[in-house]
């Protein structure tokens, strides 16, 4: 895709937070690592807190890509891919539709079974939100403990046999 389709991508160009700092880099819905520009970096208080040069979104995507494609096996690339996912949910999603045909087979069937197998090996960060059997009675204060306040989607599961899920 060239540089400029970025662009014309549909959707809102601003994501509006009242968050600024260490949080907005730690959290993978707001960081844009590089890709903050000069005035957003004073602005959010980031500057010093990423390197000095400004990238665009498609320079990151290209060195993304180039660092997927260089991991040895399927199943590396598949933590490379969820380590982008769980860092910058934006360049992830942007190296995904850039590279779709080559990527599902790594993101999606086959490797990601081999990843659930191997769920216990790699290391990732937590996300969502895990209720157990040892929670009932406790539910409505797990729930308030959520750090996510737009939820669309809830998934209730055994956790056994759901690929991407663990």
């Amino acid at each position: 895709m060239a540089d400029d389709a970025y662009e014309d991508l549909p959707g809102p160009k601003v994501i509006e937070t009242r968050k600024t700092g260490v949080w907005l880099l730690q959290n993978p819905s707001t960081n844009q690592a590089t890709a903050f520009g000069r005035d957003q970096r004073d602005e959010l208080h980031l500057r010093g807190m990423v390197p000095y040069r400004v990238t665009t979104l498609a320079e990151q995507a290209t060195a993304a890509i180039a660092q997927n494609r260089a991991k040895a096996t399927p199943l590396e690339r598949y933590i490379g891919m969820a380590s982008l996912h769980d860092r910058n949910e934006v360049l992830f999603y942007r190296v995904l539709v850039d590279h779709l045909a080559e990527l599902m087979p790594i993101v999606y069937t086959p490797t990601v079974g081999e990843a659930c197998q191997k769920f216990s090996q790699i290391y990732r960060s937590a996300r969502g939100l895990w209720i157990t059997p040892d929670d009932v009675g406790d539910i409505p204060r797990v729930l308030r403990n959520s750090p996510y306040h737009d939820i669309r989607l809830i998934v209730a599961t055994d956790n056994e046999r759901i690929l991407g899920l663990g």
